[in-house]
């Protein structure tokens, strides 16, 4: 059985989408009104579509028992999914509106395709792109060259091996500075909680689409990520997907880093009381600025050595003192990039933590800030006046595919599927209304 959050258990989600929309423009083609010979057209594109994306998932189940690492964004695969979702969501509601009229009514009126001539030459022609898309993706045969093909919003070739090398995407804090033993030294001793884990946890559980509504399509967030110094609170009940979309968020941010842009991250975690403490936060965004720049990494050696005399008691860090250097280090670069989640775990620290948090902000005129928590007074007031929010909800298409995929791999559901077609729409709505969060 596949993992649904595999590629192939993503396709196999698209399989059965897609499916269910050769169904329906079949349908149409054949009892609607005003529906032209490009319906037709359009439901052969949906067959060959549906062929090429079953055959993908062969190939993708294939690929994977390799063991490679499958962590990434597959843009061709989101934009299939929001082309079919277009059409199947269109001809849903002009099916209803057809079905819940009055008999009489029904008679003197026929089923109405809901697209223009205009709007479904533009369908097809989308359809063939994904269709080219897919194609080429069916020509790997290497599981990275696969990612690559799936990812790449560049104009498709043939040459594999050129798009290969675009999926090597950035996944830590880059280090532009020579560590010495004294300066590995420092970092562990700043480094309290280490925020890497919990950014690859957040990747692993990603299914490939989940999460492109944000950083592929929300204004918000392309204003965030583009004006600099900015701030941006996302907020969410629990299940709603956060910490997954956080891990993306920082993905892209990690993208953007240079010699004047730098990026830092950290995760509050109710299971590590270590990630709950104010300094150990700001320990932890202060030591990975100073990695990325070796005039901050001197003032971080300056402040260790200050904590830590030679002759005399050693110190434990203060929460002002490290919103200053970290104030310092930002002052180092033209575009500094900061990401926290879960603030809300923090318990009672979790008020103090947003104040900081807002402090660094107002005070550090380069930093762009991103802040998850659940929407909790004491967070609130200190983000809501001064930042951009996003309310994040479990994205029903998100949570759709996710259940196609799972009616897809699990064998029980897959009987159902073929022997009561009707029960198994039925299972499926039930599950994707239902749920509350992924």
């Amino acid at each position: 059985m596949s993992d649904p959050l595999s590629i192939a258990g993503s396709v196999a989600g698209l399989v059965s989408l897609s499916a269910s929309v050769f169904k329906h423009v079949s349908k149409f083609a054949r009892e609607a009104k005003g529906a032209q010979k490009q319906v037709t057209e359009l439901a052969n594109q949906a067959r060959n579509l549906s062929g090429d994306l079953q055959n993908l998932s062969l190939l993708a189940s294939s690929l994977e028992s390799e063991g490679a690492p499958s962590t990434f964004k597959a843009h061709h695969l989101n934009d299939c999914r929001q082309t079919l979702n277009k059409i199947d969501k269109a001809l849903k509601k002009a099916q209803d509106d057809f079905s819940h009229v009055s008999k009489v009514k029904t008679v003197l009126r026929s089923l109405k395709w809901p697209f223009s001539v205009d709007e479904t030459k533009s369908l097809i022609a989308d359809m063939a792109g994904h269709q080219t898309a897919l194609q080429l993706a069916l020509s790997a045969d290497t599981l990275r060259k696969l990612m690559a093909s799936l990812t790449t919003q560049q104009e498709i070739t043939s040459d594999l091996k050129g798009v290969a090398s675009k999926v090597e995407r950035i996944f830590d804090i880059q280090t532009r500075i020579e560590l010495t033993s004294q300066r590995r030294k420092i970092v562990k001793y700043f480094l309290k909680d280490n925020p890497q884990p919990n950014f690859q946890t957040s990747l692993n559980l990603r299914q490939p689409m989940t999460g492109l509504w944000l950083t592929r399509s929300h204004s918000t967030f392309f204003k965030w990520r583009d004006l600099p110094h900015s701030a941006l609170w996302l907020s969410g009940i629990p299940g709603s997907g956060k910490t997954v979309l956080s891990g993306s968020v920082i993905e892209e941010i990690l993208q953007l880093q240079t010699d004047s842009t730098a990026a830092a991250f950290f995760y509050c975690d109710y299971k590590k009381k270590e990630s709950q403490d104010l300094v150990n936060i700001l320990c932890c965004l202060a030591v990975q600025l100073a990695q990325q720049n070796s005039s901050a990494f001197d003032l971080l050696e300056a402040y260790y050595a200050s904590l830590n005399p030679a002759a005399g008691l050693a110190k434990k860090p203060e929460v002002a003192a490290l919103e200053q250097i970290i104030e310092q280090f930002t002052s180092l670069y033209q575009t500094v990039y900061l990401v926290v989640d879960g603030v809300d775990e923090c318990g009672d620290n979790s008020g103090q933590v947003a104040k900081s948090l807002r402090r660094l902000f107002e005070s550090c005129h380069t930093v762009s800030l991103a802040i998850f928590s659940r929407n909790e007074q004491d967070i609130f007031d200190e983000l809501e006046e001064m930042s951009a929010h996003i309310e994040i909800a479990a994205q029903k298409e998100d949570i759709d595919l996710y259940v196609r995929a799972e009616m897809q791999t699990r064998k029980q559901l897959r009987k159902i599927g073929y022997q009561n077609p009707a029960l198994a729409e039925e299972i499926r709505l039930k599950l994707t209304d239902g749920a509350q969060g992924m």
